[in-house]
């Protein structure tokens, strides 16, 4: 038995262009509603913001030139929204 994706809300994480599309196709094809975002601190950003309809999780890259993927999810994880701090 697999797991539902479709309906879901994932963050894609991914500095690199091709691999974001391409991540975003198979996803997509899935049925997941995929929002990108190109490094980790965009990604930061989009969770904090997304109060009112939070990610059900999120796929993070680890080498991105701003902002690494330990960083981002270290901010994410520190938020005061608790809520938003536990998005796997």
């Amino acid at each position: 038995m697999g797991v539902e994706l479709k309906g879901k809300r994932v963050l894609l994480v991914e500095d690199n262009e091709l691999n974001r599309e391409l991540s975003k196709e198979i996803l997509e094809n899935e049925g997941v509603i995929v929002d990108e975002a190109e490094d980790g601190d965009v990604a930061v950003e989009k969770v904090r913001l997304s109060k009112k309809r939070p990610y059900d999780f999120i796929l993070m890259d680890i080498m991105m030139p701003r902002m690494d993927g330990y960083e981002a999810t270290i901010q994410i994880r520190a938020l005061e929204n608790k809520r938003l701090a536990a998005i796997p």
